[in-house]
C-alpha cells in the first residue's frame, strides 16, 4: 500500500526474506523482512465481516535502525452497502528499534475517508479528528464487513515481521511465518 495515501504506491519488485529470528521470533523460529525503498508498505492484509466484532488484527515488528508505517482500516456502513463506498481510515505507526514489539490495528486512531472503490476517487471527507473504528463505526450507523491492513517500509528502513493476528476474544488466529519445504 502507499504509505501516504492507500492508492499512492511506487512500483518497486518486493523481495521477501525468510531467515532466522532476528533475535528470537515470536513463534517458531523464523520471520519475514524486506527492505524497500521507502514510500511504500508491506505487510498484513485482513478482510473481517465484522469491524465491530474483530478485536485483533495485528502483527509482530523487528527493525533493528526503527521504522515506520502505516495502518489502514476499511469499512462498509450499513448505509453504504448497496454502493461502491468504504470508507477507509490511515494512522501511522512507529517500530522502535532493536526489539520484536507488537503491532495492533484495531485500537488505533484514523483519520477517514470515503472512497468510491470502482473510480478510487474520494466520495466525503470524514470528521476533522482521528477516530477508533468502534467509534467512527457507531457513528455511520453501526458495524459492517471492512479490512485491516498493517504495514511497514515507509521510510525505507528494513524490518521483519511474525505472528500475524486476527480474530475476536476466544477465537483469535495467529499465522506464524516459517519457510517453506521445497526440493
Amino acid at each position: 500500500v502507499g504509505c501516504e495515501s492507500l492508492y499512492d504506491r511506487t512500483e518497486e519488485p518486493l523481495r521477501p526474506y525468510i531467515g532466522l529470528g532476528p533475535d528470537v521470533a515470536p513463534t517458531g523460529r523464523r520471520s519475514l523482512g524486506y527492505d524497500l525503498a521507502g514510500g511504500n508498505a508491506v505487510g498484513s492484509l485482513t478482510t473481517v465481516a465484522s469491524v465491530a466484532g474483530t478485536t485483533t488484527a495485528g502483527l509482530s515488528v523487528y527493525a533493528a535502525d526503527g521504522a515506520t508505517g502505516v495502518a489502514y482500516a476499511g469499512y462498509r456502513a450499513p448505509g453504504d452497502a448497496a454502493s461502491d463506498d468504504v470508507w477507509f481510515g490511515r494512522a501511522d505507526l512507529v517500530a522502535a528499534p532493536g526489539a520484536w514489539q507488537e503491532v495492533e490495528a484495531t485500537g488505533l486512531s484514523y483519520v477517514w475517508t470515503k472512497v468510491d472503490m470502482t473510480t478510487g476517487l474520494v466520495v466525503e471527507a470524514g470528521p476533522p479528528t482521528a477516530m477508533t473504528v468502534a467509534h467512527f463505526s457507531d457513528s455511520q450507523g453501526g458495524d459492517g464487513p471492512g479490512l485491516f491492513t498493517i504495514g511497514f517500509g515507509c521510510d525505507g528502513g528494513a524490518f521483519s515481521m511474525d505472528a500475524l493476528r486476527v480474530g475476536s476474544p476466544g477465537d483469535v488466529t495467529t499465522y506464524d511465518l516459517e519457510g517453506l519445504s521445497t526440493a
